[in-house]
């Protein structure tokens, strides 16, 4: 089918107040539609673009054949990952001959990091896995919050273990970590099955499909968050108790970032342009702190002053990332307001 379509479709009166347009036939031929089939339309609140699709289209189980013999065990693990978040149900490993051990192992390590997923069958030669993870089983929104409380768990752990060297918050970092990502690939793979499939829309509790993208970009500055959180943790095993003075500094930096960070959640989870306002606001707040905090550092240079450089570029980091965050929700809210007009 060609996906290049420059096409320009003329509007047809029939009757006195209906209008009708021609449908493409590769369009029509590829999802079977007949004559008398209903059409399901779906309208951009925001441009007026309209979506047209099957009112009966389902989603068939594509299976993803694996030719192990031309992978290693490790390569097998990014095939799998990428498979199951573009809304895979079927992904089958193959081998000529005996299926090496490694690559059983690989997948039961997977079974722990993919939520749903499992071996369904298994021979000598090959292995057959699946994700029972049924797409209106989680909505979009409270998956993402589940992600926020994750990254927070991880943030508020390590930096407790920083200013607090005897505390055991950082043997669960791990632990937070597995979990951020597992919902990261949840989250992935259900958008990509709602963005192919707008039909599930109302069950994601989307209105439209339309913020999709912007939903891509929190999680993955989410997950990137949970990063910066663990090297937090990492100074944190690492160094013995800091300057007193330091501690401080690091504390007040510290709130001040977890409050821009929440306010980025409430802008994306219910955007609006009055919390938009607020989490800029916090966001501000937070960088001068981090600006006050920078110049302690120069002015008093606390031992282990590079070390503790690096911790203040992370939090620089975080905040970078939620105000990507804060965008996102800028323009989901200004997408319910916005009341600009152009005139031809």
């Amino acid at each position: 089918m060609n996906n290049n379509w420059d096409m320009r479709r003329k509007v047809q009166q029939l009757g006195s107040s209906t209008k009708a347009v021609s449908l493409p036939s590769e369009w029509t031929r590829e999802h079977g539609i007949e004559k008398g089939d209903i059409l399901r339309g779906q309208k951009d609140e925001h441009s007026g673009s309209l979506l047209l699709l099957p009112a009966d289209h389902t989603d068939h189980d594509v299976v993803t054949v694996v030719d192990a013999d031309t992978i290693t065990a490790d390569m097998l693990e990014y095939i799998v990952i990428a498979n199951y978040t573009l809304g895979r149900q079927t992904i089958r490993i193959t081998a000529s001959e005996a299926l090496p051990s490694a690559f059983a192992s690989s997948i039961v390590d997977l079974e722990q990091q993919l939520m749903g997923l499992g071996i369904v069958e298994q021979s000598p030669t090959q292995l057959e896995i699946r994700c029972s993870v049924a797409p209106d089983d989680f909505e979009l929104i409270p998956l993402l919050e589940r992600l926020w409380r994750t990254e927070a768990l991880i943030r508020e752990n390590a930096i407790a273990s920083v200013l607090s060297p005897d505390s055991d918050t950082n043997v669960l970092t791990g632990n937070y970590k597995r979990q951020a990502d597992k919902l990261f690939y949840l989250f992935l793979r259900l958008l990509f099955i709602t963005y192919r499939n707008p039909r599930l829309n109302s069950s994601m509790g989307l209105k439209t499909g339309f913020p999709l993208i912007g939903y891509r970009s929190v999680a993955q500055d989410l997950v990137l968050m949970t990063d910066c959180a663990v090297r937090i943790n990492e100074f944190a095993i690492d160094h013995e108790r800091i300057d007193d003075t330091m501690i401080d500094t690091i504390q007040e930096a510290a709130v001040a970032l977890d409050e821009a960070i929440g306010d980025a959640q409430a802008v994306v989870t219910d955007p609006c342009i009055e919390s938009s306002k607020t989490a800029h606001q916090s966001l501000t707040v937070a960088t001068d702190t981090l600006d006050a905090a920078q110049a302690h550092l120069e002015t008093e240079r606390p031992e282990p002053l590079l070390k503790l450089q690096q911790l203040l570029s992370t939090f620089r980091e975080i905040a970078v990332y939620a105000s990507d965050t804060i965008e996102v929700g800028t323009n989901l809210a200004a997408r319910g307001v916005s009341r600009i007009k152009t005139e031809s």
